[in-house]
């Protein structure tokens, strides 16, 4: 895509105003993306009619950890599927599901639902990274 470079070069506003400016004689028609934008709305909640990939059990955990805020929703289940907070079609099953699927997860859902990772834990080997969030935080190890 090309654009007027002194307009984009200079003030924060007018470059966005060029780049959209330009968008609309090189992109789709704005009716066309509303009818697509309106489409993909409509169906964002929907369930999956079938399931592509299952993933790890780290949006089992999280959907667990947090509720629709964002915030922690203690008390934790840990047999109840909960949507993604925010994506109510996003559902990543339980995480004794999930932690089946994927044993690695173990010790954070043992850290989710106990406050420790568990004493079967090498937490050597299985805490090499972390989640600093305020929901991930209130959960740190006791």
């Amino acid at each position: 895509m090309e654009a007027d470079a002194a307009k984009l070069n200079g003030p924060y506003a007018a470059a966005v105003a060029a780049v959209a400016e330009r968008l609309e004689t090189v992109g789709p028609a704005r009716a066309e993306f509303d009818d697509v934008d309106a489409f993909l709305a409509s169906v964002a909640d929907a369930p999956p009619s079938r399931v592509l990939h299952r993933g790890g059990a780290w949006g089992a955990l999280h959907a667990a950890l947090v509720n629709d805020a964002g915030d922690v929703a203690a008390p934790f289940s840990t047999s109840e599927a909960r949507p993604f907070p925010g994506a109510p079609g996003l559902a990543f099953g339980s995480v004794d599901e999930a932690v089946a699927a994927d044993p690695a997860a173990r010790p954070w859902a043992s850290l989710l639902v106990n406050g420790t990772f568990g004493a079967e834990a090498n937490t050597a080997d299985v805490v090499t990274s972390f989640m600093v969030d305020d929901a991930t935080s209130a959960c740190e190890p006791r």
